[in-house]
């Protein structure tokens, strides 16, 4: 960073995270505080295993907000549906 922080952002979750890119993008200085170890530097982090994770209503629009559903959708596994024993028993066809 360059210059102080004009906003401290208390907590890296996702909340916290689409605040401080929203921010960051019309030119204000955020810094960002978690108490956790980086994800990346977690000890049950595994790069190589996919996580589930679903992401709607006011998410999704935080998503939207900052344009990184399309990241999303380009780098994650897709969604192929409800699975119930190892076997998709509801298709899923839509983005996401």
């Amino acid at each position: 960073m360059d210059r102080p922080a004009d906003i401290a952002i208390v907590g890296g979750g996702p909340a916290g995270l689409v605040a401080a890119i929203a921010l960051a993008r019309r030119g204000i200085a955020t810094a960002v505080f978690e108490r956790d170890v980086h994800p990346l530097g977690a000890p049950c982090f595994d790069p190589d295993r996919s996580y589930t994770i679903d992401i709607t209503g006011h998410g999704l629009r935080a998503l939207r907000h900052i344009d990184a559903t399309s990241y999303f959708d380009e780098h994650l596994l897709r969604f192929k549906g409800i699975q119930y024993h190892g076997k998709v028993v509801v298709d899923w066809s839509e983005p996401g």
